[in-house]
């Protein structure tokens, strides 16, 4: 398991980053659905590819977006590791 993955037994928190999602999306879905992110963002498809790669990091407002977006298939802390601390 991916070291940014935080898996509970109990399932009280799992996080699960852009990238896990995208890669675990079939091959033939994965340009679509980054280039729906993009649109609802504002931004280029490779911004978000970046974002999947860990080349850049992604705004707390553009995460918000992505979290709605997608409806909880990924975590605030899976796109802002950093805030871990925090929230």
């Amino acid at each position: 398991m991916p070291c940014d993955t935080k898996c509970f037994l109990l399932g009280v928190e799992t996080t699960v980053n852009l990238g896990e999602y995208i890669k675990s999306l079939p091959r033939d879905q994965r340009s679509a659905e980054r280039a729906r992110i993009a649109q609802a963002c504002g931004v280029t498809e490779s911004a978000v590819r970046h974002w999947c790669n860990g080349h850049r990091s992604i705004s707390v407002d553009n995460a918000k977006t992505v979290v709605g977006l997608l409806e909880g298939k990924v975590t605030i802390l899976g796109l802002l590791p950093g805030l871990s601390g925090v929230i």
